[in-house]
């Protein structure tokens, strides 16, 4: 099945235009694209008053980091990657002079690909152990193939070598 591609608020727009433009009736758009009568002529409204297909700007509160402040945060993060977004922000506000929230680092870390983990807890291998494992390897180093079978003959089929 052929990949629909969904058109974006401005190419609909443009197309909407183009079709009254065409000389294409009100009711004739509406079929074709799907809308509402009063959006259609509501949009042909306004590219005639601005001369534009795009969106006015929105209010609301600027973003506190631009794309250069988001690209040295996750270089952070590169060169230690158990880093967590705490940290990140301590090592922002000390070197860069970023001051933003874990909330923020959190989220441009989330934008740029980086997914949250808890790092995968497992126990360290103490001295006594090492020793312990070094000792039954050098007991079984001299082990047959045929000595072998005995333990692990089950789970797989030793070949002769």
């Amino acid at each position: 099945m052929p990949k629909v591609h969904k058109l974006s608020r401005e190419q609909k727009r443009v197309e909407i235009w183009t079709l009254r433009e065409e000389g294409l009736s009100w009711n004739q758009i509406v079929e074709k694209t799907g809308k509402d009568r009063k959006t259609v002529r509501r949009i042909c409204k306004k590219v005639k008053e601005t001369g534009s297909f795009k969106d006015k700007p929105r209010t609301g509160r600027p973003p506190k980091l631009n794309e250069r402040d988001r690209r040295r945060i996750t270089r952070i993060l590169r060169k230690n990657p158990v880093k967590n977004a705490e940290a990140v922000r301590k090592e922002a506000l000390s070197s860069l002079n970023l001051k933003v929230s874990r909330n923020t680092i959190a989220r441009v870390l989330k934008d740029a690909g980086y997914a949250a983990r808890v790092m995968k807890k497992k126990p360290l291998l103490t001295k006594k152990h090492k020793q312990k494992r070094l000792a039954w390897a050098k007991e079984h180093e001299t082990w047959t193939i045929d000595e072998w079978k005995n333990v692990v003959g089950w789970s797989i089929e030793l070949e002769e070598v």
